[in-house]
C-alpha cells in the first residue's frame, strides 16, 4: 500500500491568479488517482506539521529566514487591522 499524506490548510495555499499552486489543483490529483483506479489502494494520511528541520532539507536556511522576517512584518502591519497570519 502506498501514502498519501495531505492536510486540510493545503487548500489555503493561493498564489494568485493563474498560479498552479492553488486548491484545485488538489482536487486534480485526487481526480486523477480515482480514473487511474489508485484511490483505493492508498493509505490517505494527514500531513503533520513540519519542523524547521525538515523544512531547511528543501530550502535554504536564507530563504527560511527571509519568510520569517517577511511573516514578522506581515504580522506586525495587519496586527491593527485584525488579520493575524503566522508561522509556527
Amino acid at each position: 500500500m502506498t501514502g498519501y499524506y495531505t492536510h486540510p490548510d493545503c487548500r489555503k495555499h493561493e498564489m494568485g491568479p493563474g498560479h498552479p499552486e492553488c486548491p484545485e489543483r488538489l482536487d486534480a490529483i485526487e481526480d486523477r488517482l480515482l480514473m487511474s483506479g489508485l484511490g483505493p489502494a492508498l493509505a490517505r494520511r494527514e500531513a503533520p506539521p513540519a519542523s524547521l528541520a525538515d523544512i531547511e532539507l528543501a530550502h535554504s536556511r536564507l530563504h527560511v529566514t527571509a519568510l520569517r522576517g517577511l511573516l514578522e512584518w506581515n504580522n506586525h502591519s495587519t496586527e491593527s487591522n485584525g488579520i493575524i497570519i503566522g508561522w509556527k
